[in-house]
Formats: structure tokens, sequence, C-alpha cells
């Protein structure tokens, strides 16, 4: 679903290689978007500046941008190696694998992209280009698990920062430049299969095959709720003995 519209319009993805809207208010699907070969869609997501565009990732490597709106939608298909053929041209590839993760910026200016061939891409939206951001740690990405980057929010973080699965870890990138800021491992140690952001909040979370979820937060944070916590605690405390002291105490 689109973070922000009017519309009530879901995208999604599956085993076809067709992306299927589907709407609310009605229940029905209205159409789908064709494009994608064989092998079916994997990573979805809305602009968050347009509430009609739509990036999608497919098992044959491409990442199209579609206008749903549109009789003919596809906008373009990104190409890896900005080789200046035809932005609808089918024969433009974003990831030599299928791609499992997209990612909008916040402010609908970038788009990052996730792949199986361990690669995860940066692309400039004014234009279309791969922005040739080198990810300095090879990301293992072999699963068909469904897994968007997650992305802080800019205001709240310097520099921002990207974090995404790698195998039993997580790792987290600096976006301008590509060097490996964060190493994460879940407390227990087991494969992770899902990463959720919360919305508008530096925060993310975890789900792990052992049925646990695990929150992420950055440190300052993290003491801050703490602060928080232990000033909740005292204030139950100051008021259980005030309660305590009004109340007459007499000895026999």
């Amino acid at each position: 679903m689109a973070p922000k519209s009017f519309h009530t319009l879901i995208a999604t993805t599956s085993q076809l290689p067709h992306i299927r809207i589907l709407d609310l208010n009605t229940g029905a699907a209205t159409h789908s978007l064709v494009g994608h070969t064989s092998g079916g869609t994997l990573g979805i997501g809305w602009s968050p500046r347009d509430e009609y565009i739509l990036a999608s990732g497919g098992v044959d490597g491409t990442v199209r941008l579609w206008d749903v709106r549109r009789a003919v939608s596809c906008l373009a298909c990104l190409d890896m190696g900005n080789g200046g053929r035809p932005k609808k041209d089918s024969r433009n590839i974003a990831h030599e694998g299928g791609v499992n993760g997209v990612r909008w910026s916040e402010d609908g200016a970038l788009l990052v992209t996730l792949g199986k061939d361990g690669k995860m891409r940066t692309w400039d939206m004014a234009t279309g280009r791969n922005m040739m951001t080198n990810f300095d740690a090879l990301i293992h990405n072999r699963h068909n698990l469904v897994i968007p980057p997650v992305l802080t929010p800019l205001r709240m973080s310097e520099p921002q920062l990207i974090f995404t699965l790698s195998g039993p870890e997580i790792l987290g990138f600096d976006l301008n430049d590509g060097t490996l800021a964060k190493h994460l491992k879940p407390p227990q140690g087991k494969k992770i299969n899902a990463l959720v952001q919360r919305p508008n909040r530096p925060e993310f979370y975890s789900a792990s095959v052992d049925g646990k979820i695990t929150a992420w937060m950055p440190e300052a944070l993290e003491a801050e709720e703490k602060e928080e916590g232990e000033k909740k605690r005292t204030s139950v405390l100051d008021t259980i003995y005030r309660d305590l002291a009004r109340t007459p105490i007499t000895f026999t």
C-alpha cells in the first residue's frame, strides 16, 4: 500500500511475472502491470513523492518503474551499466540476479535495490541512472525472501544509514559512500527472515526463524528510552511514598 495516498490501491507480487493491482474498496483486482519476464516478481515499493508511481524488482534481474494510471504503464527499466539504451529497453537489467529488495528514500529522490547477485545499488530518480555507489562488503543474499533494505530518516541520522540482511547478520552502510558502518548480530544467532522499519523513526525490527523479534535502535535513543523508563519507575515509587506519608501512622 502506498504510504501517502488518496487512493486505496494495493500492489502485489507473486510467482507470476506480472504485478496485480487490487482495490481495497471493491476487493477486486483492477488490472495487471505486465513487463517482467518469467520467474515472478519479488521487491516492490510505492514512491513517497507520487502516489501513482511504483517500483518493482523481478526474478529476471530488472527493476521497473510504473505509472499505474496508464494503459502502457512501464515508464522505465533501470540499467546498471548506464549504457544509454532507451529507458524502456527490456535488455536493461539492474542486477545479475533476482531483485528482492526495493526501498525509496523518504523524499523520493533515491531508490535503493538489493539483488541476489550480492549487490546493493542506489539510483538517482531524477535521471534513472545508477549512482555507482560501491558498498564495501559482500551481501549474502541467495534466498527468495522479500527483504527491502531499511533506510534511517535523514533528519534523525548523520550520516544516513541503510541496513540490509546478509546471511545471519545485518549490515549497516553509509548511504553516501558505501562504507560499512554497523555490523549487527541477533542475540541467538538464528537466521533472520524479515526486516521492518518503524515509520519516521530510526529504529527497526528483525524476525528470526526461532520465533523471536529483536528491536534495533541507536545507542543514544536506547539510553534515552532507558532514562524515560527510570523516570517513570521513580515517579511511581514517589507516588506510593507520598500516599503512605499522608496516612497517619500510630505506634502502640
